[in-house]
Formats: structure tokens, C-alpha cells, sequence
């Protein structure tokens, strides 16, 4: 604040924004939606507030209008569901793409990769790819090939590790070192 506005920002992510919508079925939700209901009903057990919050009007629209606590698997169009996230997405961009622009500041996003991006997975990779659930699979991949067919600024990081023959996920979004240095080099060299 001292300075003023950075020179450069950049925004990596987007793995985040999938893994809200295979959860909830709806965009801007976040993400463990369950754990916070759960986190929310076990303040009731030592909480003086809980009496209240159960009769209260917004704690039964905040009811209605968040997805119930069913662990069933939500059914919804996968390609349907990834052009909505990408959209929303996409607006986010603008937003910080115009607030960037209006302080002088250069703004660059990333599209982060995950493992079901890699051409040939090594190791666990192989273990955790095979798997993992099919519909999240199934929305990663629509959703990155969305934002791909969009023309936008978004650099879609979904081939960075196609060169190199050893594993660099540790899960299905989180990278060991080897695979968090690919991701930092690739952005210093980008920026």
C-alpha cells in the first residue's frame, strides 16, 4: 500500500471452481459445503445461539436455497455444467481483468492443470487416475476443453507436464516439488 499497485498479478487455479460444481451441481457454491453445515449444526451442541438460528428466518431460506446434505451423486449435464463454469469463470476474469486495468496493474491467469490433463501418468498417477470418480473426471476435462475453445487470455496449462516421464501429482490437483517447480518456472518465464 506504501508503493501503490504491483506491477504484475497472476491468478493461479480453476481446479477449485470444478471440484464446487461435481460437489454442489451449482456454480459459485464453495467448495466442502457439507463440512460446513456440519461445522454450523455441531455449534448448536455449545453454542447459546443455536436455538435461535433454528427458528430463524434466514437459517431456513439459507435452507432452501443451498443444495441439500444428500450423498447421492448429483446428476447434471457434464458439458452443460462446464460451459456454465467456465462462463462464470470468465466473468471473474473480467472483473479483476478491468479493476487490473484501471490501477496499472498486468494481470495474467493461469488455468491450473490436474491429472486427468496428463497424456501418460507414472506411478501413482496411474493408481489414482484409475480411481478417481468418472464424473469429476468427466467435468475437469469438459471444462478445461471449454475455456480451450474460448478465445480469452486464460493460459490453459493442460500440457506442461507432456514432456516429462516421472510423476508430478501427488493427487488429483496437488503437485509434488518437482511438479510445483514445472508450474512456477513455466509462469516466471510467462510473466
Amino acid at each position: 500500500k506504501k508503493h501503490g499497485p504491483p506491477d504484475v498479478a497472476f491468478f493461479y487455479g480453476g481446479f477449485n471452481d470444478v471440484y464446487s460444481v461435481f460437489q454442489t451441481g451449482q456454480i459459485d457454491l464453495p467448495q466442502n459445503l457439507e463440512n460446513r453445515y456440519a461445522e454450523f449444526d455441531s455449534r448448536g451442541k455449545f453454542n447459546v445461539i443455536a436455538p435461535l438460528s433454528k427458528h430463524s428466518y434466514l437459517f431456513k431460506l439459507f435452507k432452501k436455497v443451498l443444495p441439500s446434505r444428500s450423498h447421492e451423486p448429483l446428476k447434471y449435464d457434464v458439458e452443460e455444467k462446464a460451459k456454465e463454469l467456465v462462463d462464470n469463470y470468465l466473468q471473474n476474469v473480467g472483473v479483476i481483468t478491468a479493476v487490473a486495468k484501471e490501477q496499472g496493474v498486468g494481470v495474467f491467469f493461469f488455468w491450473q492443470p490436474h491429472l486427468f490433463d496428463r497424456k501418460q501418468p507414472y506411478g501413482q498417477e496411474q493408481y489414482l487416475r484409475r480411481n478417481a470418480d468418472p464424473q469429476l473426471r468427466d467435468l475437469a476435462i469438459a471444462a478445461t476443453n471449454e475455456l480451450k475453445s474460448r478465445d480469452s487470455s486464460v493460459i490453459v496449462l493442460d500440457q506442461v507436464f507432456d514432456a516429462y516421464e516421472f510423476m508430478v501429482f501427488n493427487d488429483i490437483i496437488h503437485l509434488s516439488e518437482n511438479g510445483n517447480a514445472i508450474i512456477a518456472l513455466y509462469i516466471a518465464n510467462t510473466l
